[in-house]
Parts: structure tokens; sequence; C-alpha cells
């Protein structure tokens, strides 16, 4: 029996989509909102977050960075597709969101990251192409009648583009008007019954 344990602050943020792979799958994830993180980051294994520990009859494994995250959980929780070519895949739609999501961030948090105004208009001028690029996989899906981006199965990658998806409409509703594929794809997500009462749920800013 393993016990989890997510270092991250009360945020959504980075963390988000590994929160997500947890409620998905119904496994149980204990929560450090890092709230002494100058203290605890010299022991962390690269100096940031989120750090992911798994503990299991006195064995302890950490490990840092979002992405290499989700891909150990989708390993463990047999969400990485079901062959190499489907791990490709996988592996190529997380990489197009982990780059979109860092444009995504520098206007999430202008206040604070200090953003300019041309930086965000021109955000939001090129978003349309970034979700025609990221809805046309869909298309090429192997499965299209699954509603999911590879195969007939959920993967991590999925999740991670439920996650990006789901912070734009959150940014912007409305955003997602003129790509039906990605609308029916976020509903789906959001619809699943693991997923939908964590949605609810859920008051993290």
């Amino acid at each position: 029996m393993y016990d989890f344990e997510l270092l991250y602050f009360p945020a959504r943020g980075r963390a988000e989509q590994i929160r997500l792979m947890f409620a998905l799958k119904g496994v149980p994830l204990r929560e450090n909102p890092a709230s002494n993180w100058p203290e605890l980051k010299p022991g962390t294994p690269y100096g940031m977050l989120p750090v992911i520990t798994e503990r299991s009859e006195g064995d302890e494994f950490v490990l840092a960075e979002s992405g290499a995250i989700m891909r150990h959980l989708a390993r463990r929780f047999e969400m990485y597709g079901r062959n190499e070519r489907q791990h490709a895949m996988a592996d190529a739609l997380a990489d197009f969101v982990a780059d979109s999501r860092t444009k995504y961030i520098a206007v999430a948090y202008a206040a604070v990251i200090g953003t300019s105004a041309e930086t965000i208009e021109k955000y939001w001028a090129q978003l349309p192409n970034t979700l025609a690029t990221l809805e046309s996989g869909l298309q090429r899906s192997t499965n299209v009648a699954a509603g999911w981006f590879i195969g007939d199965e959920l993967t991590f990658a999925d999740v991670a583009a439920f996650d990006y998806l789901d912070a734009l409409e959150r940014l912007r509703p409305g955003c997602l008007d003129g790509h039906s594929g990605l609308q029916a794809f976020v509903a789906k997500f959001r619809a699943l019954p693991t997923i939908a009462p964590f949605i609810a749920e859920r008051t993290r800013p």
C-alpha cells in the first residue's frame, strides 16, 4: 500500500494536473501546503515545486518536476497508452501543452510578474492558433469517436490538456468558442464520475 504526499502551495498552478490524476483514479493524496517553503527548499531535489513523496513499508521515494511526476504517475496508474507509439504521442501532446502553459503563466500571473500589456494582448491574439493546433490533435486520434487525444482511453496527456484548457476558461470565459472539439473534450472530462465532484469541491484559486 502506497501513501502519497504532494508538496505545493495552496494554489492550482503546476500541481493541479497532478491532483487531477489522483482524483481521476480515486487514489488518496495528502497535501503539504509548503507554508514554510524557505525552510523546506534546501531539502528538495531541485529547489522547486511541486514535489511528490511516495512512501511504502519504510521506503520513501521523492520526485520533483511536474512533467516527471506526471509521467511517473502515468506508468503507475496505467495512463501512458497501450504501446510505445502511444507513449510517444502522449509525450508529444504533454510537451506541447507544457510549452503553451509557459506562455499562459505570464498572462495568468501578470500582476505578480509584471507582464506588459503588449505581451498580454499578443498572447490572446495568438491563442486561437494554439487552440486550433491542439484541436487538430483530437482529429488525429487513433479513435476519434472516443473523444480523447490518444486511442480510446485517457492518458496523462489528456489530463494535462484538460488542466490547461480549464485554466484558460477560468481566466477568460468563452475563449474556447469556435473550437467545438475542445469544448466537447472539456465537457466530457468534467463529467467523469471521479472528476465532477473534485471540481465541484475545490476552492483553490
